[in-house]
């Protein structure tokens, strides 16, 4: 046995890494925690809309799938209000959106929100 293995020393550099490569999984935990409060407040003819702020700025869709994947990495994925596929990758210290009430031609359409954290 070395003298060195005789302590229990903190590796912070070790504890930066782990924290970082879980980043994306976190980061996941926290909006589908957010989107769930917001959706609880709709009103049945209403679902979700997110808006980017970074990254494709400006975009408006309606998620179907968000998921993280890690290390430090968001997927989202739905619909333009046309009805178009929409699919971003956002990096978690770019990310940042907001969230809208879209209302519906019909509450039918209204569909839940898919969440993956792996």
């Amino acid at each position: 046995m070395l003298a060195r293995d005789a302590f229990n020393f903190r590796n912070p550099m070790r504890e930066i890494a782990d924290h970082s490569l879980q980043a994306a999984s976190r980061t996941m935990k926290l909006i589908e925690e957010r989107v769930r409060l917001f959706e609880a407040k709709l009103n049945a003819d209403e679902a979700v809309m997110v808006f980017m702020i970074g990254g494709p700025s400006g975009i408006a869709f309606l998620p179907t799938h968000i998921s993280a994947q890690d290390p430090d990495s968001i997927v989202f994925e739905g619909f333009d209000p046309d009805g178009h596929p929409f699919t971003v990758i956002q990096h978690v210290s770019q990310l940042n959106f907001a969230l809208r009430a879209f209302t519906l031609t019909s509450p039918s359409e209204r569909k839940p929100i898919g969440f993956h954290v792996p």
